[in-house]
């Protein structure tokens, strides 16, 4: 929403009707925009602060790990396993389906061959 000043055409008794209905009417639609941008930006710095929250969590374990916390890391690993069951472990990372550097073969848009290349 610009702060430019419009200048409104004159008619007999104040401005033309026309003009300054559609200014409201592209002001609301900018005031629209703008609120839904706001709520889309709310949802995310409210899933990355879960995140971050459950970040500092693991981290806060993983530095004095307790037997309390043990359940937790040993559920992590029992779900890897049972989503690495089609991989065989030879590290070519080659798998369409590859829940660990390839979930959902989102690298596919990214055309034919490898894409992943560490060093």
């Amino acid at each position: 929403m610009s702060d430019e000043r419009v200048q409104f055409p004159t008619a007999m008794r104040g401005y033309e009707k026309s003009a300054v209905d559609a200014r409201i009417a592209a002001l609301e639609k900018a005031l629209e925009e703008a609120r839904a941008q706001v709520e889309q930006l709310d949802a995310k710095t409210m899933q990355i602060a879960g995140e971050l929250s459950e970040a500092h969590r693991q981290l806060r374990e993983a530095e004095r790990p307790t037997y309390s916390g043990l359940g937790s890391r040993i559920e992590q690993l029992l779900r890897l396993r049972d989503h690495l069951d089609g991989c065989i472990g030879c590290g070519c990372l080659s798998l369409r389906d590859c829940p660990l550097r390839n979930p959902g073969d989102v690298l596919a848009c990214e055309g034919p061959g490898a894409r992943l290349l560490d060093p």
